[in-house]
């Protein structure tokens, strides 16, 4: 860990002294060049893992620059992307095979030629059309007869009865005229229409899966092209989501070999799939786990001497798949909003893969996420996404990079991004960087239910499980009965370096026999389990169903009424706790308080804590995802210390005033801004008798010095009163008061006649959206004011300077000496040390992001507003500096 030295500034280059891990990647995408800028650029960012994708295997610029470009402080890696038109051209005997699944079905297909002799291929069932029948009627006339290819009859609306039938009535057709004649009296009617791909048509990228043979020899292609033009293959990755299509689009035709159904059934099964609400069919995302872990990834790993596997935090393959060492999970910017479907399966499969990992004894846990320019949006617009990723178990990014060569050897040190860049990338790197360090401390074991198809339940478990403040650590079943992994110790869960005294099963119908008799082991040696929602019912083994009921009954009691919790106590001291109502999981947990390490409370909901454990001391991250609010919180937790609040951009910790102990329990009361985060080191050896803050309404608290013998710090308030500082030291306590007596008003700056400097315009101007007057601008603006400040507004004042709403990151200098640089708001910097009496000068320098600049060269880029809007404040309030000795 870097040690805390006024006189390092913390930068990129400072990471090999300071033993910092990478936790940036940058994936390219497209055929656009790759200079030795770019190259040069990912160094001075520290970035060392280069990802490509798209169709750089034909990009002759990277060919010639490659070896040159990126030298071995470069680990580069390159997608397998299947070459199907080399393929159809080497192989023209399986042509039908490869284009079949470019359709919905893939189930049927006919080979005919048309008038000009060129050979056609029919597709069956594609996007059916269901006619409900109202009325009696004699006939029906459909349209585009030519392309109908079957019509089903079901004589019932109801498709939840899993008996129904299906009437094949093709023959009631007339082709010629588009009529149905007779039409049933009631029901509904399927229609089944064919799809035509000729030749000529350039084919889907996505080819069978399920044809062992086509992707052999498509790997096959893939590493002579690639070794033609690079050598030898030693890293690539497979993108599951481009060849293995969402389950709805895959019907048991796709699994035909493995489950070796009749040929007959298959039409039946396809419009059954059709009509069904869910998208989660256990049936068959176990099967494509068989055939993933079987069959796909034993070819792949073949390939190269590292293989990774790129998944979507929402293709429901990750129910079943084991999103371990080799998989890197693709979230969505635009959709991880909290409260959102989306983001609580991004955070449960994040979840999962911090555990498995973990399992396997390693640290990192990747995520590809977001740009590696900041395009469209803000830094501090974003930033609440990112402290949801640390926070749920990321703490590696991979950043895409979409945009051309010469976009990003612009990108030169003089120019004011690089030094932004600088400055977030060193941010991004230091919180995986530490996040990656020593061991999770986590307070609940939680299982995942890998063989229930209805997540529902499980999802609205794990939300209330968010609310109720501990932070827990979710397992695959598979782990959990693996006593290698998941040890019984005494009434403990040993999992790795972690210690669980509680297992919760939130929400699970159906697991394998050997789950309740391993919780049965656990609760015997004293162990804690709680279930929410439901009881388990089924055993996954239908032949062991009954031995599994008996032994749900001698675990739980299951008591009558919802609202209440039902326990059942062993003679071992081990109990099971059973709520039906999800909603009172908090209640449940907050009874466990003496099991539990950490505990976070806050009434917005929205602050989270993640806790890891090093030799000397603990790292404790604290976020609020909350983008629009602040948010109060109380963290209390057994691990023991003294807090020190690390500085990102200083490489420096400075004492941290907003906690104390109590009664072996070390207390930490706050308050975060909007998406805001804090980030403290706590020492292990220090802290139990030091004199601390145990209560005061002062603002903007600074350290000074802080023994067993002194204590000396400063702060403001601004409204009047008698205020009281309770101090403790031990058992010891004192009280210091300070009265504010009268309230100095707050200077409002004129959002008017500001002087602006920038290199396309100088003169006056007001506040407010400066892409009205130069829509592709970029680079510095240096908003300038003159300001006149009386004796008395330095007299034991703090001066609060406040610029309002800013776009995107700004340097404020007072009196041409700079106060701060910051990427997020608040906008709010303490100038009181740089003002004087009388004339002041107040430079605010906007630096905007570079979308601008990239909205001039190309339109898909939106020209954004950006500049100093106000309101422009300066506030005052009284300052006070406060020692106590002993």
């Amino acid at each position: 860990m870097p040690k805390a030295s006024k006189e390092n500034v913390f930068q990129l280059k400072n990471f090999g002294r300071f033993h910092m891990q990478p936790s940036l990647s940058v994936h390219f995408s497209g055929s656009e060049s790759v200079s030795q800028r770019i190259a040069r650029l990912l160094k001075d960012w520290f970035i060392k893992e280069v990802f490509f994708t798209g169709n750089i295997l034909e990009n002759s610029q990277l060919q010639s620059d490659y070896k040159h470009s990126f030298s071995s402080d470069f680990e580069t890696v390159f997608r397998f992307v299947p070459d199907v038109q080399s393929y159809l051209a080497d192989h023209p005997d399986v042509t039908k095979q490869i284009l079949r699944t470019r359709f919905f079905s893939g189930t049927q297909y006919v080979t005919r030629q048309d008038h000009w002799g060129n050979e056609l291929f029919y597709f069956y069932g594609h996007d059916p059309e269901i006619i409900p029948l109202g009325k009696a009627q004699k006939k029906l006339h459909i349209p585009r007869a030519e392309h109908v290819f079957r019509i089903y009859h079901l004589p019932s609306a109801d498709i939840s009865d899993d008996t129904f039938e299906f009437t094949d009535i093709t023959a009631s057709f007339n082709v010629s005229g588009g009529w149905l004649d007779p039409v049933p009296k009631k029901g509904i009617l399927f229609i089944l229409r064919r799809y035509v791909l000729t030749h000529s048509d350039k084919p889907d990228e996505r080819f069978n899966l399920f044809e062992v043979k086509h992707l052999e020899r498509l790997l096959k292609i893939f590493k002579a092209h690639f070794q033609k033009r690079y050598g030898k293959l030693q890293n690539v990755y497979f993108d599951f989501d481009s060849f293995l299509n969402p389950v709805q689009q895959h019907t048991e035709a796709d699994f035909q070999e493995l489950l070796i159904k009749p040929e007959h059934n298959l039409e039946r099964e396809l419009i059954r799939f059709w009509l069904t609400d869910t998208q989660e069919f256990t049936a068959y995302r176990l099967q494509i786990a068989l055939f993933f872990q079987q069959v796909l990834k034993p070819i792949l790993d073949k390939s190269a001497q590292q293989v990774r596997y790129l998944i979507s935090a929402d293709n429901p393959y990750l129910q079943t798949l084991r999103p371990g060492k080799s998989f890197l999970l693709r979230i969505d910017p635009i959709q991880f909003e909290p409260g959102s479907p989306y983001y609580l399966k991004a955070i449960i499969h994040l979840k999962r893969s911090e555990s498995i990992r973990y399992s396997e004894g390693i640290k990192s846990v990747p995520v590809r996420f977001g740009s590696l320019l900041n395009i469209g949006v803000s830094f501090y617009e974003n930033y609440d996404q990112f402290n949801s990723l640390w926070l749920y178990g990321a703490n590696h990014i991979h950043l895409e990079c979409s945009y051309p060569g010469s976009i990003l050897s612009q990108l030169k040190k003089s120019d004011p991004y690089h030094s932004v860049y600088l400055k977030w990338f060193s941010r991004l790197h230091q919180i995986g960087h530490f996040l990656k360090q020593g061991t999770p401390r986590t307070e609940i074991l939680v299982l995942y239910p890998t063989f229930d198809e209805q997540f529902d339940l499980f999802n609205a478990s794990l939300e209330e499980l968010h609310r109720s403040g501990p932070d827990y650590t979710l397992v695959d079943l598979e782990t959990f009965v693996s006593d290698e992994r998941c040890a019984i110790s005494g009434n403990q869960i040993l999992f790795g370096k972690q210690r669980f005294y509680i297992i919760l099963l939130p929400a699970i119908r159906r697991l394998p026999m050997s789950v309740p008799e391993k919780l049965k082991r656990f609760i015997e040696n004293g162990g804690i389990v709680l279930t929410i929602g439901q009881i388990p019912q089924e055993c996954s083994n239908p032949q062991q169903q009954t031995t599994f009921l008996k032994l749900n009954h001698q675990l739980w009691f299951k008591g009558s009424h919802t609202r209440s919790t039902s326990f059942k106590e062993f003679p071992s001291g081990g109990k099971t706790y059973f709520q039906q109502d999800i909603s009172l999981v908090g209640a449940l947990i907050s009874d466990m308080q003496k099991h539990i390490q950490s505990f976070i409370q806050s009434p917005a909901y929205s602050v989270r804590y993640r806790l890891r454990e090093e030799r000397d001391h603990y790292i404790l991250f604290i976020a609020n995802t909350d983008h629009r609010h602040s948010a109060p919180f109380e963290f209390k937790t057994r691990f023991v210390g003294r807090p020190y609040e690390w500085d990102f951009e200083s490489g420096t910790s400075t004492p941290y005033a907003h906690w104390y102990l109590e009664d072996g329990m070390l207390y930490i009361k706050d308050e975060l801004p909007a998406a805001g985060h804090l980030f403290l080191l706590i020492n292990k050896h220090e802290g139990e008798e030091v004199w601390q803050i145990r209560q005061s309404l002062m603002k903007g608290i600074r350290i000074h010095a802080q023994s067993t013998s002194e204590l000396v710090f400063s702060g403001h308030i601004r409204r009047p009163g008698y205020y009281y500082n309770i101090l403790q030291r031990n058992k010891e306590s004192r009280e210091v008061a300070v009265q504010v007596s009268n309230r100095l008003p707050i200077l409002s700056i004129s959002s008017k006649n500001w002087y602006l400097e920038s290199e396309k315009r100088k003169g006056g101007v007001n506040l407010g959206n400066y892409a009205r007057y130069l829509p592709y601008g970029y680079g510095r603006f240096s908003y300038n004011k003159i300001i006149i400040l009386e004796e008395h507004y330095l007299a034991d004042q703090q001066l609060t300077l406040q610029l309002g709403k800013l776009k995107d990151w700004c340097i404020v200098k007072v009196n041409d000496q700079i106060v701060s640089k910051k990427l997020t708001p608040p906008w709010e910097f303490d100038i009181t040390d740089y003002v004087k009496a009388g004339e002041n000068k107040i430079s605010i320098i906007v630096i905007n992001n570079a979308s601008n600049r990239l909205a001039k060269e190309n339109d898909r880029f939106p020209v954004r507003e950006y500049g100093l809007f106000g309101p422009v404040k300066i506030v005052p309030a009284a300052q006070f500096r406060i020692e106590v000795t002993s």
